[in-house]
């Protein structure tokens, strides 16, 4: 079973992990910790790291808050087991995970987090294809 994810919390996979890196380690971080939170479950398969796109965000189910043209992230991914997780079990997973916020983003966010059910602040969501 694939799935696709899209936020707005910069994902970006650098590669790069020593803290005096500034920004791009604060990436890779984000990255790193959106990997674990989705294999909680299950393990997955990506063929491709997360890719940014500048692009209008309207009508994709992010929260009310994140109006027009807006940087997104989008990982596309698929589980081992079509039962291992659902969009509802990865929305429970990842409400409210901590992220580092201030980097690539083109919103400001009320509270550095995943936020996947408040209809003002949704700020990732999840299909399957």
């Amino acid at each position: 079973m694939r799935f696709v994810v899209k936020t707005l919390i910069d994902i970006t996979k650098t590669g790069v992990r020593s803290p005096l890196s500034g920004k791009a380690a604060q990436q890779e971080q984000n990255f790193s910790l959106f990997l674990q939170t989705l294999g909680l479950r299950t393990n997955i398969k990506a063929d491709c790291p997360p890719r940014m796109e500048y692009e209008a965000s309207g009508g994709l189910g992010f929260g009310d808050r994140f109006k027009g043209r807006q940087n997104l992230w989008t990982f596309e991914f698929e589980v081992e087991y079509d039962e291992a997780t659902s969009v509802d079990l990865l929305e429970h997973d990842f409400d409210l995970i901590p992220v580092i916020t201030g980097l690539d983003e083109t919103v400001k966010f009320t509270d550095p987090v995943f936020r996947t059910t408040d209809p003002r602040d949704k700020n990732i969501i999840f299909r399957k294809l």
